[in-house]
């Protein structure tokens, strides 16, 4: 959809900023993240904040059933009047974290799932809490976020972007970082990037108890992330606990891997 149709259309429209609405306006980012749908057979997509529909379309078009949900009424008055009539489009007004995702994933069978949208920036890390509970039942998961914040989900080890969002997210998901988006792609025209990412189900998980003591861990070491580790764990690591660990507790948490910060988790859970 080219800027002028846009603008046109969204003629009388006052966008929320509390609600994070900046509207794509480029065909590109949505061609590219419809090829990534179609390349893991996805059959049904539900899309977060789908706004006037840009990507809604493109989706319907390579016949992929979509379940849209927006905040927005007005959105969902749009949208009804531009899709209602396709059978493969159902929308429902309610923010996203209050949809019940366990119930749709049950009701879809057999499909093949996955979960894409343009995400709101003050609300990726809700959003993302919301759904890794249910990522093993997904094929894949593919945002378009703030570039920040795409960078600190793909980030490595000893990077700048790294942190306990990075080794949370990638104990539960192999992360890929897809491409960037300029901020030109949208209106109104938000005051940073964007970029795509695409999270996809880990074929072996951890078990939920090892996730939530390795988010215990980093969040408290990550929060003073220059101290050396043996600093930086305090109380919750003993004197017996430091000569069992097997790690060189003069690194810095950010050199430590996802990995290792289970073998961590392991030690200290004893």
């Amino acid at each position: 959809m080219s800027l002028r149709r846009h603008t046109q259309r969204s003629a009388g429209f006052r966008f929320k900023k509390s609600l994070g609405q900046n509207f794509l306006i480029e065909k590109w980012p949505c061609q590219k993240i419809v090829a990534i749908l179609e390349q893991a057979k996805v059959q049904h997509v539900l899309e977060v904040g789908p706004g006037h529909g840009a990507l809604t379309q493109h989706i319907l078009d390579k016949n992929i059933r979509v379940t849209a949900v927006e905040k927005d009424q007005r959105c969902v008055n749009r949208l009804q009047d531009s899709f209602g009539d396709n059978p493969l489009f159902s929308v429902q007004e309610a923010d996203v974290v209050d949809f019940d995702l366990h119930a749709w994933v049950q009701s879809s069978g057999s499909e093949r799932l996955a979960i894409c949208g343009n995400i709101p920036y003050n609300m990726s890390s809700s959003i993302l809490h919301w759904i890794l509970p249910e990522i093993s039942n997904l094929c894949l998961v593919n945002f378009m976020v703030q570039l920040e914040f795409a960078e600190r989900l793909a980030a490595r080890p000893a990077s700048k972007a790294y942190g306990s969002l990075s080794v949370f997210v990638q104990l539960q998901s192999h992360v890929r970082f897809d491409f960037k988006v300029d901020r030109s792609a949208f209106f109104p025209v938000p005051g940073v990037d964007s970029a795509v990412v695409t999270l996809v189900t880990d074929p072996d998980p951890y078990p939920k108890s090892v996730i939530r003591q390795v988010e215990k861990i980093t969040r408290k070491v990550f929060s003073q992330r220059r101290k050396q580790l043996g600093n930086s764990l305090g109380n919750l690591v003993s004197e017996q606990d430091k000569k069992s660990l097997g790690l060189d507790l003069t690194r810095r948490c950010e050199t430590l891997s996802p990995r290792e910060f289970v073998d961590l988790a392991a030690v200290l859970s004893k």
